[in-house]
């Protein structure tokens, strides 16, 4: 109906916003968004307004809020049975529970993901591996840590995703180095670096075309 339509309307220019970097208009439009979806009772589009709320406030490093509305979302998410939809919201709620050291706490929505994933090794396993690495490197279980990102670190990537693989490897970095494997440590931080040098080039190279 039209007030669906409206409410649709919000979310897609709340998503340009976020994507712009305008994160006040991102705000306004996303609430007006979310305050009709809930007004209409569609859970569907509503766990989707949450989870992107959340996604605006991760943005910004402020995981403390992101979480609040990630865990908004996901029992809007389970009424729908949108699985695609329902991962993505506890992988990042995972994700930003490790920003927040709560690691045991991360754990819970990432071994839940990992009995899906594994038998479809579906988009979000680089970021799962990524997410388990960390959380049981927060957690001192160091090997264990590496071997899921030493996992993540086979896995394909396009150019677009390359930012993450420097992470993987900055991550494997700091991890070796908390096991004083110094030549470890420096072998990935040298990927690290390779890559975010990469990155940085050819994002001089885009500016330079404007």
């Amino acid at each position: 109906n039209d007030i669906d339509g409206l409410g649709k309307s919000y979310h897609n220019l709340a998503l340009f916003y976020r994507r712009e970097n305008d994160y006040e208009n991102a705000k306004v439009f996303f609430l007006k968004a979310i305050t009709i979806f809930s007004a209409q009772n569609n859970n569907d589009d509503l766990a989707k307004g949450f989870a992107n709320y959340g996604l605006l406030f991760k943005a910004q490093q402020k995981c403390d809020s992101a979480v609040q509305y990630f865990k908004k979302a996901i029992p809007c998410a389970e009424k729908t049975n949108n699985t695609d939809v329902l991962n993505i919201i506890k992988l990042n709620y995972g994700l930003c529970l490790n920003d927040l050291e709560k690691y045991k706490e991360a754990l819970v929505f990432f071994n839940d993901l990992l009995k899906q994933e594994l038998e479809n090794n579906g988009e979000i396993y680089p970021w799962l591996m990524f997410g388990l690495g960390n959380s049981n490197i927060g957690l001192k279980n160091y090997n264990e840590g590496i071997e899921y990102l030493l996992r993540a670190t086979k896995l394909k990537y396009k150019n677009s995703e390359f930012e993450h693989l420097g992470q993987v490897n900055l991550a494997l970095a700091k991890a070796y180095e908390n096991l004083n494997l110094h030549n470890e440590a420096l072998i990935h931080y040298k990927k690290y670096k390779t890559i975010s040098d990469s990155l940085y080039n050819r994002s001089e190279e885009h500016t330079s075309e404007l």
